[in-house]
């Protein structure tokens, strides 16, 4: 078996499929609060970065007031809730693969950029939250991949007995590629998700999988 000890696996294009119901919520609050919208592809592009939707919208309208970004994430959460209950599905094997992991010894941690509350209802929802030892979600005020005091203040203190080489971060965007990076951890990409390939590739990734499944072999187990 591999001698990594944590497996730090994003939500949003790792494990499921979630751009359909982001793009939509995207596009609602645009219009909702009267700013024209990037196009479908732009906005797909840019999911690839992996950043939080203040970045987001700071890209699509510089000249954004506080108020303005508020009011947006506001409006894109709320259309988010539905879009995701009637839209988003995990990729195949997701279960089984999360499964064959654990039992195979390794211990799993969600990390991921979307709020803590959604992405707890999420793993709730499609029955695998109970796999994952921590689940590491958006909080206001705290760190968020890419920023390596993420692991240092949220990671760290949960196991503080476990080294950054001794962890592998799994994920599809550029911010999870850039996290393991910051924070000394070895990264798999994970090709099949949100990211643009050939940024995704510039990162060097330590290790690639085309699908959900093929982790347990990765790890030798």
């Amino acid at each position: 078996m591999s001698s990594y000890e944590l497996l730090l696996i994003d939500y949003d294009g790792t494990m499921a499929e979630t751009r359909p119901a982001i793009l939509k919520g995207l596009s609602e609050a645009f219009r909702e609060t009267g700013h024209q919208a990037p196009s479908k592809e732009d906005m797909a592009a840019t999911l690839g970065h992996g950043g939080t939707l203040a970045d987001f919208f700071h890209m699509a309208v510089p000249n954004a007031t506080m108020q303005d970004v508020q009011d947006f994430v506001r409006i894109y959460r709320a259309y988010y809730s539905v879009a995701d209950e009637e839209d988003t599905v995990l990729f195949p094997d997701v279960t089984e693969t999360l499964k064959q992991l654990g039992e195979a010894g390794f211990r799993l941690v969600v990390i991921s950029n979307k709020l803590s509350i959604t992405l707890t209802k999420s793993l709730e929802r499609f029955g695998i939250a109970s796999f994952f030892e921590a689940v590491i979600g958006a909080e206001e005020g705290k760190a968020r991949k890419p920023d390596p005091a993420l692991y240092r203040e949220r990671l760290q203190p949960l196991y503080p007995q476990i080294e950054p080489g001794n962890m592998l971060m799994v994920g599809d965007t550029l911010a999870d590629l850039q996290f393991a990076k910051a924070a000394h951890m070895a990264s798999c990409w994970a090709s099949y998700g949100h990211g643009v390939e050939a940024a995704c590739l510039a990162e060097k990734p330590d290790c690639q999988i085309r699908h959900f499944s093929e982790l347990p072999a990765l790890l030798g187990c």
